[in-house]
């Protein structure tokens, strides 16, 4: 307590200096923040598209109902069928007179006949990408009674290929990110130690150990490391809230069905743990420099 005190009491004696080594801390979480929500949503987005992913089988024209049942059940044998739906002739024939709906009239005079029975297949995850997909689709054309496989290959490629990019992407980005904020940090609160260095020289001639020193400083840093993470996602909020009320329309019109979200609980818990680390780390360093010379 005595320690905690002390500490709340420095911060009000120094607002200016702490208002500074505040407001970077601020500035510098909400930065890592909005990466953070931006991140949070693309892999959203990107689960939304990679649970699109279907395999359609075209089967051949004269099977017997009983010939297509017992080829659902093969299909349904392969490693990596999540689910599956069978397209009859008829269905696929309705189905594609829905795409042109009010003009369907100029499908008058074609035999919609030719359009194929399927199956539509959901994949279990560990088949999205590359390898593992085309090794699926190349046992499924081994099964008597298939036509044709589609997949949308070009399109998952590319898709594989972003996913890959981001997941990795995110952890390099962020670490860099995160190692400038933390030298923004220090060299700012070694500013407020610095002004504040006859206090310390006073504290050191009467005979404070380093440990009696460091701890109201490391006790300040976290104090600051949450007031700044609590402000930078309060900031963060708002202009989350003023982004959805402008573009919360526009934005639903490219994106469908899913919808914006904001941090969850355990990642605004680790904001303000990056805060507080921040606050406590750029403190300590500082002081070991400084006790040092």
């Amino acid at each position: 307590m005595f320690f905690l005190e002390k500490a709340y009491r420095d911060i009000r004696r120094n607002i200016l200096v702490n208002g500074v080594s505040i407001s970077i801390i601020v500035f510098s979480l909400l930065i890592f923040s909005i990466f953070l929500l931006v991140l949070l949503n693309l892999n959203k987005l990107l689960a939304h598209w990679e649970g699109k992913i279907q395999v359609i089988c075209y089967v051949k024209d004269g099977l017997s109902p009983h010939e297509v049942e017992n080829l659902e059940k093969r299909i349904l044998d392969v490693r990596g069928v999540k689910s599956i739906k069978y397209v009859s002739k008829s269905d696929a024939t309705l189905l594609f007179e829905r795409l042109f709906g009010n003009q369907k009239g100029i499908l008058e005079g074609l035999d919609l006949s030719i359009l194929p029975a399927s199956f539509e297949i959901q994949l279990e995850q560990e088949f999205y990408h590359g390898q593992g997909l085309s090794q699926f689709a190349k046992k499924l054309s081994q099964l008597k009674g298939i036509s044709d496989i589609q997949y949308g290959r070009e399109w998952i490629t590319r898709l594989s290929t972003i996913v890959y990019l981001l997941r990795w992407g995110q952890w390099i980005l962020g670490g860099i990110l995160f190692l400038a904020i933390s030298f923004i940090v220090s060299n700012t609160i070694k500013l407020s130690i610095y002004s504040r260095k006859e206090e310390i020289e006073i504290m050191r001639l009467v005979g404070a150990t380093n440990g009696h020193i460091k701890i109201p400083f490391l006790i300040e840093g976290s104090l600051q490391g949450v007031l700044g993470a609590t402000l930078a996602l309060g900031l963060l909020f708002l202009l989350f809230q003023s982004f959805l009320f402008k573009s919360g329309p526009s934005i639903k019109a490219y994106w469908g069905p899913i919808t914006l979200s904001f941090l969850s609980w355990s990642s605004i818990g680790g904001v303000i743990s990056v805060g507080i680390s921040l606050g406590v780390l750029g403190s300590y360093l500082s002081l070991a420099r400084f006790l040092k010379a």
